[in-house]
């Protein structure tokens, strides 16, 4: 791993384990320099977009390359969505000039950009992903949206609990315009609680 982070070391490790085993659901990890056996807390969900590219290549280049290649080319196209939600974002609030307003915020935000390198492949670029997914999809509004922003509230907090305060955000916009009557505000409520009860225990899975 070219930039030694333990994080992205570990997270490596894990998903060789999940390619050698082919089963998501064991998250006991082998070869960790440790009297007991380590339980990965990270949801095999975020293991799946470089396993699901390493095996897609393992047949061209073998399993190895294929898990380095997909560790360099999966943050990359995890930039580009991300860059494509920010763009969005940047629409629904009606700026004047969007494509500007891109570039200056792509600018200020490069620090944050970071966890979008290659090789970087633990959890925090999925959560800047389902950060802006958020962001958007609160801003919109219908039940489609509502549902999908409750679907990754509830991936967000099995990446990790340190997340679940942000819960009470879309929650709370939701809420407050059920409580001054916006039209259809009590079925956008419903189907953010149902939808985030009913993801929350698949991804837990």
């Amino acid at each position: 791993m070219p930039n030694g982070d333990v994080d992205d070391v570990l997270k490596l490790h894990e998903i060789r384990h999940l390619l050698q085993t082919g089963n998501p659901f064991d998250r006991a990890l082998t070869g960790i320099a440790q009297p007991e056996p380590m339980i990965s807390h990270w949801p095999w969900i975020i293991d799946a977009p470089y396993a699901l590219l390493a095996v897609a290549i393992a047949p061209v280049v073998g399993m190895e390359a294929a898990i380095s290649a997909a560790a360099f080319i999966v943050p990359l196209l995890l930039l580009l969505v991300a860059i494509t939600l920010l763009f969005q974002v940047i629409r629904e609030l009606e700026f004047e000039h969007p494509g500007a307003v891109l570039a200056v915020a792509a600018f200020a935000g490069l620090p944050s950009f970071s966890e979008l390198q290659p090789w970087h492949i633990d959890y925090h670029n999925l959560q800047m992903l389902i950060l802006l997914g958020e962001a958007l999809l609160t801003i919109r509004a219908g039940r489609i949206a509502t549902g999908l922003n409750s679907a990754l509230m509830a991936l967000f907090t099995a990446i990790s609990g340190e997340m679940a305060p942000f819960i009470a955000l879309p929650a709370g916009l939701y809420a407050l315009a059920f409580i001054t009557g916006k039209s259809e505000s009590g079925k956008d409520l419903k189907a953010y609680g149902l939808e985030l009860a009913a993801t929350g225990i698949a991804v837990s899975l």
